[in-house]
This record gives structure tokens, C-alpha cells and sequence, in this order.
């Protein structure tokens, strides 16, 4: 029985032999570590564009890369534009800031990128054959401004015959990369070659400044209504955005008179009732009354009371006011903030 068995042993190992070596020449054995018929597969496909023997290969590269803001942490912008030039290609960002644009021929490309209220940003990049060129792009984004005005201030001053006239110029700028991001506003007036720069003001968007009519070196701002003031604006990177163009609209001649109390009267009461006069004014405006308390001859704003009728000539205080001395003026201000003012008229509280 064992010689019998080690026979059939022999046949079989004769057997798979050949059939081994039949399979290694019809190609159809995979090799492995035993050299025992495992599996098989099929012929490669050649499907890889970089595989010479890829119907789809190419010499040709690829740029690829994202687009973001100016400043860590980066933040990603989508829907920016991607051109390349000289050939005419381009695509647009994904949600995360990414691109790709495939099939360049190797050379050397100018790539730009784009995106509404942010400077574009351009680089020449270097394709090369059946790789992927990455770049990373970031936009600036540019100043917006909103809400540009310039108004008239007519004083009328108790210590000067002559009148003093201001010139208000506000902004409120804002940026994509924030607010901190503006380095500069400077208002212009071409007509006159006047140019100075603004202030920050109250709140973080806000710029602002009141011209005294020494700053506007002898300007007659009469001669200013209806002329053209621009803003040229600069973030830090050095971008600018200019304003389109807005005017004065108004210089107010007519000057309110304050009635009474004036000329230092002592009142026995703390709640006085202001009285005025104004002719007639041709435009729609209102009136704001300001009491003011000195102390040790510096006056400390007390009080204001506004948005008072144009027929009015008379207010009543609705507080009361401590013992002192004060002084009170009225202003008539027009719809676009242009307003004239009368003289301070003094009183005492006893």
C-alpha cells in the first residue's frame, strides 16, 4: 500500500508540474513566493495619461492651486476667476478656494486671478511636461466706500464781527481683509487744487474731519457748492480705491438770532424758555438749540434739543439747570446736515 501511494503521489506531483509550466508559457500564472497557481489577471490597461502606452498620454502639465484672502488665516475664496494667458484658458474657484486647469502645453504661462472688490494677482508659472504645477494666490481686497458727504458749518461768534465757515468732510469705509486694514483717506478738490487727509472718527468705520478756515487757506467755500470732491482711499498694501464724486450742496447765509435770555440776564428760574428770531428761509430745514455751562470761563456741553419745527421761534428747557453761568445758541439745519449758527447768548441761573 505504501509503494502505491507514494506512486500516486509522484504522478500528481509530475502532473501539476506540467501544468505549471504549461500556464508560465501561455502567460497565465501569476507569480508568488511559493510559485503555487494562485490567480490570474487580465493585461494592464493603460489608462494613466502619463503612460506611454496610454491611448490618453500627454505631454502636456497641469496648474493647479487655491486662492485666498490677504492675510493668515487664509480664508479661502470661492468663485474667484483663474485665467491663463496666452492660452485663453480659465476656470473658476470651488467652494474651498481651489482650482485646476489641465492640458498645458509646457512653458512658461502668465496666470491671473480675480475676484469682485479685490485687486487681481498675477505670476508667471513655469509649466512642465506631465507634472502639476501648484501655486497659491492671494487677493487684496480693496477699500469700499460708502456714504461720502461734505457739509457747510456757518458761525456766527460773539468775539468776532466776522463769521467763521467749517467744512465737515465723513466716510464710512470698510474692507474685505476689516476695517483696520485702511491706512488712509484724503479727500479732493480738483477745481481748486485742494487736498488733506481725513481722521479716524468715533466707531471703526468711520473717517471723518472739520476743515477751520485756516486749514482751507483763504478758500471761499461759496465757490465750492456744486464743485467736485473726490476720496482716494489706501489699505495698507498699498491698493487704492477712488470715490466716485459727491458735492456741496449749500452754503446757508441766513444766521438765527437768539432773543432771550441774553446779555448775562440773572433768571429766578432753572427751566428757561428760549426765544429766537429767523427770517424767512426758502428750503426746508430745522432747528437745534445747545446750552453750554462755563466753569472757570471753559464751556461744558449741557444739553441739546433738536429736530424743532422751522415755524418755531421758542423752546422751553425740560430740565432743570443748577446755579451758574451759561451761554445758548440755535442752529437751523438743512436736509443734507449744511447748518449756520447764531451767536452764543449768555445767562445766569441764580
Amino acid at each position: 500500500m505504501t509503494l502505491v501511494l507514494r506512486g500516486m503521489l509522484l504522478i500528481r506531483c509530475a502532473h501539476f508540474r506540467r501544468r505549471a509550466r504549461r500556464a508560465l508559457r501561455e502567460g497565465f500564472l501569476c507569480g508568488c513566493g511559493a510559485g503555487w497557481l494562485l490567480s490570474c489577471t487580465s493585461p494592464a490597461e493603460h489608462s494613466n495619461p502619463f503612460d506611454p502606452q496610454s491611448p490618453l498620454y500627454t505631454t502636456n502639465g497641469r496648474l493647479a492651486g487655491v486662492v485666498t484672502g490677504f492675510y493668515q488665516p487664509y480664508r479661502p475664496l470661492s468663485g474667484a476667476m483663474v485665467q491663463v494667458q496666452p492660452a485663453g484658458l480659465a476656470t473658476n474657484t470651488d467652494s474651498q478656494g481651489g482650482f485646476f486647469i489641465d492640458n498645458l502645453v509646457p512653458g512658461v504661462y502668465t496666470a491671473i486671478a480675480s475676484a469682485a472688490g479685490y485687486a487681481a494677482d498675477t505670476a508667471s508659472i513655469e509649466v512642465i511636461a506631465r507634472q502639476s504645477r501648484r501655486f497659491e494666490f492671494r487677493l487684496d481686497g480693496l477699500p469700499v466706500v460708502q456714504s461720502p458727504r461734505v457739509v457747510s458749518t456757518h458761525v456766527s461768534t460773539r468775539e468776532s464781527v466776522i463769521d467763521q465757515f467749517f467744512m465737515e468732510v465723513g466716510v464710512e469705509l470698510s474692507d474685505p481683509d476689516g476695517a483696520n486694514d485702511i491706512k488712509k483717506a484724503r479727500v479732493q478738490i480738483p477745481s481748486v487744487g485742494f487736498a488733506d487727509t481725513l481722521s479716524r472718527g468715533a466707531g471703526p468705520t468711520r473717517w471723518q474731519r472739520i476743515f477751520t478756515p485756516d486749514e482751507l487757506a483763504g478758500i471761499d467755500l461759496y465757490n465750492l457748492t456744486g464743485a467736485s470732491f473726490q476720496l482716494l482711499v489706501e489699505d495698507f498694501p498699498g491698493e487704492q480705491t477712488t470715490s466716485e464724486t459727491f458735492f456741496l450742496t449749500r452754503v446757508i447765509a441766513e444766521v438765527p438770532q437768539a432773543v432771550s435770555p441774553t446779555d448775562g440776564i440773572t433768571l429766578q428760574i432753572d427751566s428757561p424758555t428760549f426765544i429766537w428770531q429767523l427770517a424767512p428761509i426758502p428750503f426746508n430745514h430745522t432747528l437745534r438749540v445747545e446750552v453750554f455751562r462755563l466753569v472757570a470761563g471753559f464751556p461744558t456741553f449741557i444739553a441739546a434739543i433738536g429736530n424743532i419745527a422751522a415755524a418755531s421761534t421758542s423752546v422751553k428747557y425740560p430740565g432743570r439747570l443748577a446755579s451758574g453761568n451759561y451761554y445758548w445758541t440755535v442752529k437751523l439745519i438743512d436736509d443734507f446736515g449744511n447748518s449756520s449758527r447764531s451767536k452764543e447768548a449768555t445767562f445766569q441761573i441764580q
